[in-house]
């Protein structure tokens, strides 16, 4: 059932859960059905109604205190379904290399395999509606460089997916409009004793009890919640070294060159995703990258498209309310303010553009952390300091100087990169150089770790030091791969369920 904490004038919570969940996004929601369908009572959390508001998204504001970043409530939403009210849909689970340690990047190796997930691939491609993934191909004549690789795209939000199931449940129940404000601990036992939340229009606390606690409010929210919860532990909760909100991590969104085809290569007809192979990443000490060669027209009716956007794009972006309307709705929407870095206008019939979503090494200085400033409900705000380094542009210029001289040898045709690619310097391009940047995905903020020494979570997720308490969703990435992250995340929520079912 969904009950609104702002309406209801019973106790919802006066009932013997097993998981109590805060957040009712992708993470959460998977977790709780999955749980319920083996038969244990779930209490979830959500801080949103039903519908977007600007009275919870402004719970999401806080400062950027490090490089140029999105503002951060335009870069969530927070409401039933979380951000798969607006996601791109694009899936594809982490390389298996991704979970290894890697001499080239610090921090790496989790300590799971990519083998403690791959059971959950099938359930998870069916709750997010897509189909089987083909092997990766080596490209041929590529010396074992460069593989072609696949996404799927997902259409489903789950709100629209599961309220029915929600609404009509018997062993989930929804509070709405229910916020997060502290972890209380048992501290004799070491475990959590309840999460204490507050509806908007009211000033009473209710304690939710359970006999396990999940954190599933995303990789900013995540970290909040356990740095402001430190009225018993004055450092936060699982925050005993110093590691709660650091190593945030993003993927790199860039516009890093262009190419011109050969008509004979087929390049012309779709989208194409190319990436490194592990061995070449071993070779040359990068981290993992996600190439996507896009044409820069195919059909007319293409190009007919492009251009009917491009005409709305300049129509929005001249008026200040349209801008902010539409970014409401789709947080990555950006207009461009300095046209010397927007993409050229490329031949219509055999030229295309070279992107990235690139792999973002781990680094503990790139992080959420608390400010001064405080919520409607007096918590502190979350601040982001995200910190990119040399080898990160160093990963984005060797990938595409490797498919540059793909092109050359193999004669399909040329590429064209960027200055800011081939400098060795630090600086990337930013949001007012019409860049998208990033990818809205927020990783690694309560990383897995082998011990509490490197890691705020185990390999199960649970919070070191608490026995009873736990992480879902990205937050919990140790390194970040280059895909986008949904498809891990729900393989992720599922595991937890099995861990938290075969407990109880």
């Amino acid at each position: 059932m969904i009950i609104d904490l702002e309406q209801t004038e019973r106790s919802p919570v006066d009932v013997d859960y097993d998981v109590c969940i805060s957040g009712a996004g992708v993470a959460g929601i998977t977790l709780a059905k999955h749980l319920a369908d083996g038969g244990r009572r779930v209490l979830v959390l959500e801080g949103g109604g039903l519908e977007y508001s600007e009275r919870s998204q402004d719970v999401y504001k806080g400062p950027i205190l490090g490089r140029e970043y999105f503002d951060l409530d335009v870069a969530r939403l927070r409401y039933l379904g979380g951000t798969s009210n607006h996601w791109g849909g694009w899936c594809r689970p982490l390389d298996a290399s991704d979970f290894l340690d890697r001499p080239a990047i610090p921090g790496a190796g989790w300590p799971i395999d990519r083998s403690d997930l791959d059971p959950y691939l099938r359930p998870a491609s069916a709750i997010l509606e897509i189909e089987d993934f083909p092997d990766d191909r080596i490209l041929p004549g590529s010396s074992q460089k460069l593989k072609e690789i696949t996404f799927r795209f997902s259409i489903v939000s789950f709100k629209d997916k599961y309220l029915d199931y929600l609404q009509s449940s018997e062993l989930v129940t929804v509070l709405t409009n229910a916020n997060l404000l502290d972890i209380l601990l048992d501290t004799e036992r070491g475990e959590a004793s309840s999460f204490l939340v507050r509806s908007y229009g009211r000033e009473q606390f209710i304690a939710a009890k359970a006999r396990n606690y999940v954190l599933a409010m995303g990789g900013i929210e995540n970290a909040r919640a356990l740095l402001n919860s430190n009225r018993q532990r004055p450092r936060g909760l699982g925050n005993e070294n110093d590691l709660v909100g650091r190593y945030f991590m993003e993927h790199l969104h860039f516009d890093i060159g262009y190419y011109v085809f050969d008509r004979s290569g087929g390049l012309e007809e779709i989208r194409r995703f190319w990436a490194p192979t592990p061995s070449l990443q071993r070779a040359e000490a990068i981290a993992n990258c996600g190439l996507r060669l896009e044409p820069a027209v195919g059909a007319e009716e293409k190009s007919i498209l492009a251009a009917a956007k491009a005409s709305l794009k300049s129509i929005i972006c001249g008026d200040k309310f349209a801008t902010e309307l539409t970014r409401s709705i789709k947080s990555n929407f950006s207009c461009p303010v300095n046209p010397k870095m927007a993409s050229p206008r490329l031949p219509l019939d055999n030229a295309g553009h070279l992107r990235v979503a690139s792999e973002q090494v781990p680094d503990p200085s790139s992080r959420v952390l608390l400010t001064t400033g405080t919520d409607q409900f007096g918590r502190r705000r979350a601040g982001l300091d995200w910190r990119l380094s040399s080898l990160d542009k160093k990963t984005i210029r060797t990938c595409g100087l490797v498919a540059g001289e793909y092109f050359a040898k193999q004669g399909l045709g040329r590429v064209k990169l960027y200055d800011w690619v081939l400098s060795d310097s630090v600086d990337f391009p930013g949001l007012d150089d019409g860049e998208k940047v990033a990818g809205f995905h927020h990783m690694g903020t309560t990383r897995m770790g082998v011990t509490a020494s490197d890691g705020v979570v185990d390999g199960n997720c649970r919070v070191y030091g608490i026995h009873n308490l736990y992480v879902a969703g990205s937050s919990v990435f140790r390194t970040a791969g280059h895909v986008n992250p949904t498809l891990t995340i729900v393989q992720l929520a599922l595991r937890l369920g099995d861990t938290l079912l075969a407990a109880m």
